[in-house]
Parts: structure tokens; sequence; C-alpha cells
């Protein structure tokens, strides 16, 4: 893994409300790679923590993560844009 916490001075905490409930964690950046071949490294996103918010719902649930594509207005991180 290539895994490092973001810079000084950026936002580095997040919480989100979903419907089902509430996670929390800490941005960081990796290279991420969607599907076999399609890579982009230095990506900023958030890693979960936290999932006790979601309770059986993620316990029963059949993923793994979340890949997020809010409107800046949404957005917990809106400087930092989804490669996509």
């Amino acid at each position: 893994s290539t895994y490092v916490e973001v810079g000084e001075g950026a936002q580095s905490h997040f919480d989100i409300v979903y419907g089902t409930g509430a996670v929390t964690g800490e941005f960081g950046v990796d290279a991420i790679t969607i599907a076999e071949d399609i890579t982009v490294a230095d990506q900023t996103f958030a890693r979960v923590d936290s999932t006790q918010g979601l309770g059986r719902v993620y316990e029963n649930a059949m993923f793994d993560g979340v890949l997020g594509l809010a409107f800046p207005g949404l957005s917990k991180n809106p400087g930092v844009n989804t490669f996509m």
C-alpha cells in the first residue's frame, strides 16, 4: 500500500449521516484502482473508522465500501474531487 495521511492543514476528519445511520473516519491518500486497469495515484478518499451508526445494516450487507460521488454542495470535503 502507498497509503498516507492527508497533508498538514488539509481536512482530516469526517462525519457522514446516511438514512440508515452515521459513519466517521479520516481522509487519506493512496493509489486507487477501479476494475483491473484504471489506477489513479494520490487520490484523496474517506476511510471509515466507525460504522456503529449503521448497526445491523452494515453487518448484514453484501458490500465492503461505498464510492461517494456527491455534488460539491453535499460533499464533506468539497475541494477534493473523485477522479472520475
